[in-house]
């Protein structure tokens, strides 16, 4: 009988200065006789291998991989996982463990079919930590339909994304063949939890902030990576939502909450088309902003006069789009990439 309660799929690529530590953090975990972490190398080109050969903890798996990118590292996980339930780190942050025992403690009593719980954002500039914020986060039980009903509001407070606060059921991922898709660069995580989604009766949210989630903030000589699938990938998880939503019938009672949520995306992908690493040109970035008022699900949010922005940079972009003030669109995003 197998008697792993968790394992945890740890995508390791080049993470020479942190792995170690990480992965020895467990040694405290009250279940760590029945812990498995699997750390995949996605074909490291550092050291970080040898450390993760060097280590000699009881519950630590390894295993090496050609460089296939984090999703075919955590799909090797999956295949190999043999716990009852599943989480993942990403090997540059940590683990507050005393919490996160709290955390599968209270997913073992509760043994919901998934198990949300808090992250903290703790950010660091030139090795040094310069801010922390905790991300929403709740004590609260919800059956399927109730969940349902409330996940566009959940949802635009940002912690349904990552895969790294979340507990699964193995047998869940299991019997349905649930993986990330590997020709995602970005948008994978939510794909997962969205197939995952699909297979819930029960949804367990714990207000305990147990991951901790490492940012490096930029130099003003740094820039976020350009997507050129960025917009692409918007609208497929915004698709994906919906068909999610009308299977459960609750797309009614959340069409508003998934218009604040595609313009908030919107937004995001007008900051992917400006970065200072965009390949775009002057004309290709006025007309990505032209485009946009070609889609009609995109006019649709536009048009939704139930629609409020919370923050006030967002509630005046949305004021421009819906005027389709596209010069000044153009000259606001282009002035905020400048730095």
């Amino acid at each position: 009988m197998n008697d792993i309660i968790l394992s945890i799929i740890i995508p390791v690529y080049n993470a020479q200065n942190n792995i170690k530590k990480l992965v020895e953090s467990f040694r405290l975990f009250k279940y760590r006789k029945q812990l498995e972490v699997i750390c995949v190398d996605d074909g490291s080109s550092d050291k970080s291998y040898e450390i993760l050969a060097s280590l000699n903890e009881e519950y630590l798996r390894v295993i090496p991989q050609e460089h296939r990118g984090v999703s075919a590292a955590r799909n090797t996980g999956l295949t190999v996982a043999s716990g009852r339930y599943i989480t993942f780190v990403d090997a540059d942050d940590e683990v507050a463990i005393d919490v996160f025992e709290n955390v599968m403690k209270k997913a073992i009593v509760k043994d919901s079919d998934i198990t949300i719980f808090g992250i903290r954002d703790i950010f660091y500039k030139n090795n040094e930590k310069i801010s922390e914020h905790d991300n929403f986060s709740e004590d609260a039980n919800y059956n399927e339909r109730n969940f349902f009903l409330k996940i566009g509001e959940i949802l635009n407070k940002d912690i349904l994304y990552s895969p790294c606060n979340k507990i699964y059921k193995n047998a869940i991922i299991k019997e349905h063949k649930i993986a990330f898709d590997e020709r995602c660069s970005i948008g994978e995580d939510m794909l997962f939890n969205l197939s995952y989604f699909h297979y819930i009766q029960s949804v367990q949210m714990v207000a305990d902030y147990a991951y901790l989630y490492r940012h490096e903030v930029l130099n003003e000589s740094g820039s976020s990576r350009y997507h050129d699938n960025y917009q692409e990938i918007v609208m497929k998880i915004y698709e994906e939502l919906n068909a999610l939503l009308k299977i459960k019938n609750v797309y009614e009672e959340n069409k508003v909450d998934m218009h604040i949520f595609l313009l908030r995306k919107i937004s995001a992908s007008l900051n992917n088309a400006f970065t200072k690493n965009s390949v775009l040109s002057k004309k290709d970035k006025k007309r990505f902003i032209a485009g946009l008022y070609s889609d009609q699900r995109i006019v649709e949010a536009l048009e939704d006069k139930q629609v409020t922005m919370k923050e006030i940079d967002q509630k005046m972009l949305v004021w421009l789009h819906r005027r389709h003030f596209k010069n000044c669109i153009y000259f606001l995003y282009s002035i905020r990439h400048l730095k």
